[in-house]
């Protein structure tokens, strides 16, 4: 599966700090809230595929990428993420999902000394187990 996607106008930008809004810092002296670009631009992509190896066990592959605030250079936050991952099917309606992400962020426009890439490249590969279950 292919997609590639784009999005024109208000871009949600996060918390101040990651916090949970309305949260106050150590001191007391300032509290989080929601940041937005009210006008902007952002694209990206990902391709997945699956390869059924066994009638219960899947393998994927997953590449994706998203160019955020492509509108305001200081602003633009490029993200890449490979997932490699694994379904095992236990019936039709309950599966097991396992899936390594190798993530990668950066500000292509900023020196690799500012402190927007100091906290993207300290963003770390994820891990994640998932039982699925319908009904």
């Amino acid at each position: 599966m292919v997609e590639y996607i784009k999005a024109d106008g208000m871009i949600f930008d996060g918390t101040d700090g990651g916090a949970v809004p309305g949260a106050a810092n150590n001191a007391g002296t300032a509290f989080a809230g929601f940041n937005i670009a009210p006008v902007d631009e952002a694209d990206g992509y990902y391709v997945d595929v699956g390869y059924l190896v066994l009638p219960a066990l899947e393998l994927n592959l997953r590449y994706d990428l998203l160019n955020r605030r492509t509108e305001t250079a200081a602003a633009e936050r490029k993200f890449t993420t490979t997932t490699l991952g694994l379904q095992y099917f236990f019936d039709k309606r309950n599966r097991l999902t396992f899936n390594y992400e190798l993530r990668e962020a950066e500000a292509p426009n900023l020196p690799g000394t500012d402190p927007a890439n100091l906290v993207l490249d300290s963003m770390d590969d994820r891990l994640s187990l998932q039982l699925t279950s319908t009904f």
